[in-house]
Order: structure tokens, then C-alpha cells, then sequence
């Protein structure tokens, strides 16, 4: 697993920032709330074995990470994504643990980047 610090390319959201803090802040609170609904979502459609919802909860998660700087994230909701909109179940479930360890990765990240100002 991708190790915390890691977890997003600061330079890559500064550039898409500007490196304004308030917008950053603002893009990791609302990426917080969107990826742990989408990873509810996505373990939901699991259980269900709804593979069409869980391609769109992968599809969001993955947009989400991009625009965040969190490519790691983004390349693991790819795979689901595409396994899932290909009939595949199983590649699905046995990713879903390390995705969800590297969105909680991305938020710890986050707090600490953000958390003492």
C-alpha cells in the first residue's frame, strides 16, 4: 500500500488551486464526504452484487481522487471501475479492502496537511 505521505501530489493540486488554501480546504472537506458515500455505495453494490452501481460509485470515487491530487486512489478506483463494467465480481471484492485502506490513507493525509491551521 502506498505509504500516507504519498498519498496525494501536493504539487499537482497547488497547480490546480493555485495554491489557494481555502479552495484546497475547501476541495478535501467535500471529497471527504463524497468518497466515504461512494465507498459505502460501492461496498453496498458489492454485497448486492450490483456491478452496474458499483462501476458508477467507482466512476465518482475516481473523478473525486483525480481532481485532489490523489492518483494512487484513482488508479485502484479505475480498476474496479473497469472490472466491474466487464461482469467481473471478483476482482471487485478483492480490491475493495486496499481501496478503502488508501482512501483512508488520502484523508489521514489530509488532516495532517491541514489539521494545525
Amino acid at each position: 500500500m502506498t505509504q500516507d505521505k504519498d498519498a496525494i501530489d501536493v504539487d499537482a493540486l497547488r497547480e490546480i488551486t493555485g495554491g489557494d488554501e481555502a479552495l484546497e480546504r475547501s476541495l478535501f472537506a467535500q471529497f471527504r464526504k463524497v468518497g466515504e458515500e461512494d465507498m459505502a455505495s460501492l461496498r453496498e453494490a458489492v454485497a448486492r452484487k450490483d456491478l452496474m452501481v458499483a462501476a458508477r460509485a467507482a466512476h465518482r470515487l475516481k473523478g473525486a481522487s483525480a481532481t485532489i491530487g490523489a492518483t494512487h486512489l484513482a488508479v485502484l478506483c479505475q480498476r474496479c471501475e473497469h472490472s466491474a463494467r466487464n461482469g467481473q465480481l471478483g476482482p471487485v471484492e478483492d480490491g475493495l479492502d486496499e481501496l478503502e485502506a488508501q482512501l483512508r490513507s488520502v484523508i489521514a493525509f489530509v488532516e495532517r496537511l491541514y489539521g494545525d491551521r
